[in-house]
């Protein structure tokens, strides 16, 4: 059975192309536009590895970390961005790791860097705590 990946990320063709490159990969890929609509569908039914933009409308990256950690303490988390109109993207990740990413990547971002990530976080054993 394919590992499933949650992909919460606003930006439509970025998401195309990174679900494609997971699926391709051999990955079960869910979708959604943003943090809310993410927590819904992860409620629904629980992903083993979820990655999240963290500069989105409606509920950021860092307030979805922190709801799927406490939803579900065991998932793995990829945060990724570009920074934003601030360009910040090392510090914003540096803090997505801090509200519970396991890793992180800055856009813009290499799919072969991306699929091995993902592979990585979906074999480790679920982070307990």
């Amino acid at each position: 059975m394919a590992i499933e990946v949650l992909l919460i990320e606003d930006d439509s063709t970025l998401a195309e192309l990174l679900g494609s490159a997971l699926s391709e990969a051999g990955f079960a890929v869910r979708t959604a536009a943003d943090g809310a609509e993410g927590l819904r569908v992860f409620t629904e039914r629980p992903s083993e590895v979820v990655v999240t933009d963290i500069l989105m409308p409606r509920m950021e990256g860092y307030e979805t970390i922190i709801e799927l950690k406490a939803m579900n303490p065991g998932v793995r988390i990829l945060a990724i961005s570009g920074g934003g109109v601030t360009g910040r993207g090392e510090d914003i990740l540096r803090h997505a790791s801090m509200f519970g990413a396991h890793a992180v990547m800055k856009k813009p971002i290499s799919l072969e860097d991306f699929v091995s990530k993902v592979r990585d976080l979906a074999a480790r054993d679920a982070c307990i705590g």
